[in-house]
């Protein structure tokens, strides 16, 4: 319901004009140029004309949870005051720790990075395409399952890499790239000792495999036009003994 002032009379000027409808109060400076807002009929409506015998102004700025203000206030040379209590209510937030209002172009910026970071566009997407395409029964059983692959994939790239694995040992390397990715220069006493190994290893190597036969059946496998080679790059005891083991394989 609304309550328009048509006129008034023998009202001295500024005076304010107060409606009361109910439990709500409305009030306005004399000549009122709004109508008051007031609760739907039927309600009693109380009028009530005052006038302004002094004013004041203070500013309740953010501070402590409770402080005592007081404002003077001057009619006429007369001092007058009013002294009042801020008190924060519990639950109420302060407004000076609210972060600023963005605005609309902030706003949509910021959600488009959002997105971009995350692969959104491209994520929902592929799980409408793939809705369009297999029409499952339950479609919202296929997005859950897309959101849990797409959740493993993000933990697992975030995962920290796995350690480098070691290196393989010594005895089957060759020994020609052993010695070529050295980082270091490696003195002639300690190539000694490193060949010397090598060899012990290579020939404990020939001689367990002659004695289970998988040497025999690795030579008889071997290509004819790789037996020269092997040969020629072979110069420990353990070559003749491979040469004498291929010759009985051919008889």
């Amino acid at each position: 319901m609304r309550l328009h002032v048509l006129q008034t009379q023998g009202i001295p000027p500024n005076s304010i004009l107060s409606v009361k409808s109910g439990s709500s109060r409305r009030q306005q400076l004399i000549p009122c140029q709004a109508p008051f807002k007031l609760e739907q009929p039927p309600v009693p409506v109380e009028l009530d004309v005052l006038t302004c015998r002094a004013k004041g102004h203070e500013v309740c700025s953010p501070g402590p949870c409770e402080k005592l203000l007081k404002v003077p206030m001057s009619n006429g040379g007369k001092s007058m005051s009013v002294t009042f209590r801020v008190r924060k209510v519990d639950g109420e937030e302060d407004e000076s720790c609210h972060t600023p209002k963005l605005s609309r172009k902030d706003k949509e910026s910021a959600i488009e990075t959002y997105l971009v970071k995350h692969d959104l566009h491209s994520f929902m997407k592929e799980v409408f395409q793939g809705l369009t395409a297999e029409q499952p029964e339950d479609p919202f059983l296929y997005i859950g399952r897309c959101l849990q692959a797409a959740a493993a994939r993000d933990v697992g790239s975030k995962a920290e890499p796995p350690e480098p694995p070691e290196p393989p040992s010594v005895a089957f390397q060759e020994s020609g790239p052993v010695l070529k990715g050295a980082s270091r220069p490696i003195a002639r006493e300690q190539q000694a000792c490193t060949m010397q190994r090598l060899r012990r290893k290579a020939r404990d190597t020939l001689s367990k495999g002659y004695s289970d036969g998988r040497l025999h059946s690795a030579l008889c496998s071997l290509p004819e036009e790789h037996e020269a080679e092997l040969l020629l790059q072979t110069r420990e005891p353990g070559a003749a003994q491979a040469q004498h083991l291929r010759a009985d394989a051919n008889v």
